[in-house]
């Protein structure tokens, strides 16, 4: 297991981790969302840390229920495509509508235009959720591996 990161600079744009060498008592596990978000961020992206969408989706999930309007879209997005969690439209527009009422207009115009794509083209998002299991399997199970 890695040590947990813990933030040079918290920003939605982080990439610079150093470990922390301890168990707890990072911002993370003290609830301060932005940290949290941090986290769901890097674990998204694979920024300091193994690419992990479970892990991404519960991190932001934690700071979306302290109303991280960063953590909002972003695991409004993941509920959306179904990456690290199930695709879940009705929990996507949820989230994201959340994330298109706060006070950052960055976030705005991205969730409103998420809402009317899974408005729009369900089908092609329910494609790629199905595309998304399929390189999750075969991530975990490599040719010649068996799956039991």
């Amino acid at each position: 297991m890695l040590p947990e990161p813990i933030f040079v600079q918290i920003s939605p744009n982080l990439t610079q981790t150093q470990p922390s060498g301890k168990a707890n008592g990072t911002s993370s596990e003290q609830g301060v969302a932005e940290a949290q978000f941090g986290l769901g961020f890097m674990y998204e992206n694979g920024h300091g840390v193994p690419q992990n969408y479970t892990e991404a989706a519960r991190w932001y999930q934690i700071a979306a229920s302290q109303n991280n309007q960063a953590a909002q879209f972003r695991l409004g997005r993941l509920y959306a495509y179904g990456r690290g969690i199930s695709q879940n439209f009705n929990e996507a527009v949820m989230l994201l509508n959340q994330a298109a009422h706060g006070d950052d207009q960055q976030f705005v115009a991205s969730a409103q235009q998420t809402i009317q794509d899974i408005r729009n083209e369900p089908r092609r998002m329910q494609k790629q959720y199905a595309v998304n299991q399929l390189e999750g399997f075969a991530r975990e199970h490599p040719i010649g591996t068996s799956t039991k």
